[in-house]
């Protein structure tokens, strides 16, 4: 518009917004298993050790570790802040950057061959790298050992002896009779 004077208006304003894009916090969790021992027989324990660590470069939260126990044991005992016998659920909930916790998982083996054990941990930050995210162990179970063979444990008692002797001196010959009464205490 003209402006009275014989002048122009110029109007050369230039706005912008500029914002800072803030990236999300990562956390990089990793988890690793370690079974002993192994091998290990069936019907004895089986030892899972869990390490959850948080590599940085936030804190971690909501921190969850999960073992989806392999068919063929039976649950024992997990850490505090665990629960679960079939699908195992650990409830980590903060770790802070560098820090590390460790669960112990028992199980018992119910037969004979080989089991495979995966543990997964995830949070609620973005991973940076996922790769570490999962383990897995392999065990080895052995057959148990055949029980000793039953032995008897015989014991037992004379009772009623009577002897009885005819002849003499070389030519003496006696006879014991009497009742034995034995008894298998094994």
């Amino acid at each position: 518009q003209p402006v009275r004077g014989g002048g122009s208006l110029i109007n050369d304003a230039f706005v912008a917004k500029i914002t800072d894009a803030v990236a999300p916090p990562e956390a990089d969790l990793a988890v690793s298993l370690v079974d002993a021992p192994d091998p290990v027989t069936a019907g004895q324990n089986l030892t899972y050790t869990l390490t959850v660590t948080n590599n940085g470069p936030a804190n971690a939260t909501g921190v969850t570790v999960t073992d989806a126990l392999p068919v063929g044991v039976s649950f024992v005992s997990v850490s505090a802040g665990c629960s679960g016998s079939g699908t195992v659920t650990c409830n980590v909930g903060n770790l802070a950057s560098g820090a590390s916790l460790t669960i112990t998982l028992v199980v018992q083996p119910t037969a004979a061959g080989g089991i495979s054990n995966f543990v997964s941990v995830s949070g609620s930050e973005t991973d940076s790298n996922t790769a570490n995210n999962t383990a897995m162990a392999v065990t080895t179970i052995n057959t148990p050992p055949p029980p000793p063979p039953l032995r008897p444990d015989l014991t037992g008692s004379w009772s009623m002896l009577k002897q009885t002797c005819t002849g003499t001196g070389v030519k003496k010959k006696c006879t014991l009779k009497g009742t034995f009464e034995a008894r298998n205490l094994g």
